[in-house]
């Protein structure tokens, strides 16, 4: 004879009934409703405060011909990762003693731990320095009146010129400036504008052991030469290089240089005609790190992804007295100068990644 019993049941159908089955749908709807995102978090500290003059610890200024006071027109980071300012108003390099560390944003110890001490590296010759970079040895600074590269190195040698501009198809040049140095030690990007009445080109360069090799172009002919149509900024991003190009009249399109060709990664719409996007660099892991700024109007700075979303900004003092905005990005960390009435303070800015919960639509 075969006997029946019943069973008392399996272990899923307990979990089905009694106090399980609260717990278990409020976990089903959470992963139903919610998904977990990537954002960014950022820390703020200020390593010194450099009050306008000549003298040790001070930056200069001037008034330009549009009748407005500008100041260090850039900074950068050492190796060590002290920043080195570029103080064109007093013709000299501004190089941060390493070892103090700056204060943090909502900290309590005032300005004790502000960066004080500042070693004044005097500029050879008479040139009026715009743009600065790290070299493996060095330093790399462009003139922004000639449209020349200098490379600064320590020792006797007081620098060294770097051939670079040259007149497009034997045209008369009325006008050269470099307009950006990004990268570095190993590879710094060059961006450089040539042109005259009814002529315009941006030459994009790489810097890599001593050599330049040029990577990119863009030109314009006649009035309607607008920033809508050339090479705008652009930035190492890895083995690959970024590049910042107009796109329509009021959207900036961010491509990415490789073996390919290029690969558009999104399209960034302006708030203004008016307004003035520059790609500071890229954020490994996180995304691209922007500058917008509009005049009249504090600047933005603003992190977006691999597809074009925002996932972070901050507005940042920014027009008189600076003509260009003195920002450096190395790794994860932004060194920026910031302006104040009474000079200048330098800060930087950590980026970190982080992950949070949101809802799906």
């Amino acid at each position: 004879m075969i006997r029946l019993s019943r069973g008392r049941g399996c272990a899923g159908n307990r979990l089905l009934s009694g106090p399980w089955l609260i717990p278990l749908l409020l976990i089903a709807a959470a992963l139903l409703l919610v998904r977990p995102v990537r954002t960014v978090g950022v820390e703020r500290r200020e390593l010194a405060r450099l009050p306008w003059g000549s003298g040790p610890g001070q930056v200069g200024r001037y008034r330009s011909l549009d009748g407005l006071w500008r100041g260090p027109t850039a900074v950068a980071t050492a190796p060590d990762g002290t920043p080195v300012i570029l103080d064109a108003a007093n013709h000299r390099l501004l190089l941060g003693r390493r070892g103090d560390r700056g204060q943090g944003q909502g900290g309590g110890r005032g300005d004790r731990g502000l960066l004080r001490e500042w070693r004044a590296l005097a500029l050879p010759g008479a040139g009026w320095y715009t743009a600065l970079a790290p070299l493996p040895e060095g330093w790399l600074l462009a003139d922004g009146r000639s449209g020349a590269l200098l490379a600064l190195r320590p020792g006797p040698d007081t620098g060294t010129p770097l051939p670079l501009l040259a007149a497009p198809g034997g045209r008369e040049l009325r006008w050269r400036r470099i307009l950006l140095l990004r990268g570095g030690p190993q590879a710094v990007t060059v961006l450089a504008s040539e042109g005259g009445l009814h002529f315009v080109r941006r030459r994009l360069w790489v810097l890599e052991q001593g050599a330049l090799r040029q990577v990119g172009e863009s030109g314009v002919r006649g009035p309607e030469a607008a920033a809508s149509a050339l090479l705008l900024s652009a930035a190492p991003a890895g083995r690959a290089l970024a590049v910042l190009r107009g796109g329509a009249p009021l959207s900036r399109e961010l491509l990415l240089l490789g073996g390919k060709g290029g690969e558009r990664l999104f399209t960034l719409d302006l708030r203004s005609p008016a307004e003035a996007v520059d790609l500071l660099g890229e954020l490994p892991g996180l995304g691209w790190l922007l500058w917008r700024q509009a005049p009249g109007r504090p600047a933005a700075v603003e992190l977006r992804d691999p597809r074009g979303h925002l996932l972070w900004s901050a507005r940042v003092a920014a027009g008189p007295p600076y003509l260009l905005h003195p920002a450096w990005l190395s790794g994860e960390s932004l060194t920026l100068l910031v302006p104040r009435g009474e000079g200048v303070t330098v800060e930087r800015w950590r980026f970190t990644r982080r992950w949070a919960l949101t809802w799906r639509w």
